[in-house]
């Protein structure tokens, strides 16, 4: 029954896809991948607050999905001000707080997105320790500040558990390590959870080997209908049998082999998913991959125009400061800016010299248009 449940949801999405997306290429870095790769059925770590929607609900929970509670989805507004500490930089202090009623150690102090602090020991409903010496620049915002978030910290040892229950019982598990969706041109620090649950579930079966399969989402304008999408799936990840006995000792021991898992599941990430240090870079190397001219007569497929992305920013990233490559870089800004000047897309560059029939109409509408924004646009 629940095999055929997990078919049904999964015929469902497959529906929905194939109407928004007109392409979805899966692909393995590895061929050898494809052909050992059988469709396997997953439960998936959703968020707890996700769970309240009622669609979604209903089919995490005919997913039989882990339900995951998020420090952030708990953050609330704190009373009072915050005020930096003169004497010590390990101590702050509150005016209007009440910290020994709304904070607890291990909770986190917000005051912007570029500065939060660890608490480490409530002192008092004005005063509390810090885990980590306040900066200039944190000192300059708190002071500065009139509100702060506390988010609460989370214990998730029952999670830990129902995790290791699957994997014991052979479940495969899906995570979206970097704890959240955005629309940033890189990828986001990894949260730590996946690497604490394989080397935490290894640790304690002895018999458990899990492989962790890094899978990159590539989106092709996913905002707009019947747009492509490209689903990579990198080499799977063994984990050490060194940093299971470093899990196991605890201590500095345990962290090290969590940053080590860590790692190399960022560098597989890394090498099935398109990752630019800036919006601009990416637009540049776009750019760069559009007027490139490849020896193939055929048109690229989606895949591969997402594997050349990878190759070009591979090689910017280590020419970067070459004198060659910063001219190209400018060149290609530069047409790039040009053809935001003119209302031009990349593609229609080649299609610009058209007969004067097919242009006057367009030359009309823009025309109209303009009169009318003139119009409207004056002030009375």
């Amino acid at each position: 029954m629940d095999s055929f449940i997990y078919d049904c949801i999964k015929w469902v999405f497959r529906l929905m896809t194939k109407v928004f997306f007109r392409e979805i290429k899966v692909r393995f870095i590895d061929p050898g991948l494809v052909i050992i790769s059988n469709p396997r059925r997953f439960s998936p770590l959703m968020a707890q607050s996700s769970f309240k929607r009622k669609i979604v609900g209903t089919m995490a929970r005919l997913l039989k999905a882990i339900p995951v509670t998020r420090s952030q989805d708990l953050a609330f507004k704190g009373s009072g001000q915050l005020v930096s500490d003169k004497h010590c930089r390990l101590v702050l202090n509150g005016k209007h707080t009440r910290f020994t009623q709304q904070v607890f150690p291990r909770d986190t102090l917000v005051v912007s997105k570029t500065n939060s602090f660890q608490v480490s020991q409530v002192i008092s409903d004005t005063e509390l320790r810090l885990t980590e010496t306040l900066t200039d620049e944190a000192i300059d915002r708190i002071n500065k500040s009139e509100a702060y978030k506390i988010i609460p910290h989370v214990n998730q040892s029952r999670l830990y558990e129902k995790v290791h229950e699957r994997l014991n019982s052979g479940v495969c598990l899906v995570i979206f390590p970097e704890g959240g969706s955005h629309d940033r041109s890189e990828m986001l620090p990894l949260k730590a959870g996946f690497a604490i649950m394989a080397l935490g579930a290894m640790a304690e079966n002895k018999d458990l080997d899990i492989k962790i399969v890094p899978i990159g989402l590539n989106y092709f304008h996913p905002h707009r209908f019947r747009s492509r999408a490209v689903v990579s799936y990198g080499t799977p990840i063994s984990v050490k049998p060194e940093w299971i006995k470093a899990y196991q000792l605890g201590g500095h021991f345990r962290r090290e082999a969590i940053a080590s898992l860590l790692e190399v599941g960022y560098e597989g990430l890394q090498s099935v998913t398109v990752n630019a240090p800036s919006y601009d870079v990416l637009m540049t190397i776009a750019t760069a991959r559009r007027l490139y001219k490849s020896t193939a007569e055929h048109k690229l497929t989606i895949d591969q125009v997402v594997d050349l992305n990878r190759r070009f920013l591979s090689s910017y990233k280590h020419f970067e400061k070459d004198p060659r490559l910063v001219d190209i870089t400018k060149r290609i800004q530069s047409y790039n800016n040009t053809l935001k000047y003119f209302g031009l897309r990349d593609y229609q560059v080649a299609k610009t010299e058209i007969a004067p029939y097919s242009a006057a109409p367009v030359l009309f509408s823009r025309l109209l248009k303009l009169f009318f924004l003139a119009i409207f646009g004056f002030p009375s």
